[in-house]
């Protein structure tokens, strides 16, 4: 019972740091693209539209 649980929180602080690096590497092309310093709410708008673009896939025309 102890190990498993010690294998638990392990699998949990390994999946915690992979999330942060994806997340941290987002943060990064926001940088490059020069949005960090734009409107928040406009920039969650956007990346909201590009989500259902690429959701309607590739036969969409707004693809």
């Amino acid at each position: 019972m102890k190990l498993r649980k010690e294998q638990e929180r392990k699998d949990k602080a390994i999946a915690r740091k992979a999330r942060n690096h994806a997340l941290f590497k987002v943060g990064g092309l926001v940088e490059l693209a020069g949005l960090l310093e734009s409107d928040k709410g406009a920039l969650l708008g956007g990346l909201l539209e590009t989500a259902e673009t690429w959701r309607d896939g590739p036969e969409s025309p707004r693809f």
